[in-house]
């Protein structure tokens, strides 16, 4: 699962405050690909469209002194087709890293 870069790009739109335009990165179930969901005024809707993490941190990175970064980053994410997959929400308290003594205690009837 993608979650890392996620997380790592949620950060990024965090730190340009480009969380407050409705930039967000989900991941899914590929290790190096994220969603990104965001508010497109050109097409009038939400959208969501699958990326490359690396290399769109590297392209903001590259170009976060231009002006209208931002705009052109959403003109990029226009031009590509919605996403076919849909983000998945990671587990909250995934069993299968929990140690025994934990499990036990979340679900006292099992042996």
């Amino acid at each position: 699962m993608s979650l890392n870069e996620a997380a790592r790009l949620n950060d990024l739109f965090a730190e340009l405050r480009w969380v407050r335009y409705g930039l967000h990165a989900f991941p899914t179930r590929k290790p190096h690909e994220v969603v990104l969901q965001y508010n497109s005024d050109t097409l009038g809707k939400t959208r969501t469209v699958i990326c490359d993490p690396l290399r769109l941190d590297a392209w903001i990175r590259k170009n976060i002194a231009t002006y209208g970064v931002y705009a052109k980053l959403i003109d990029m994410l226009d031009r590509k087709p919605d996403a076919p997959t849909s983000a998945e929400q990671p587990t909250l308290f995934p069993t299968t890293e929990l140690a025994p003594v934990v499990k036990r205690s979340m679900n006292p009837n099992e042996q």
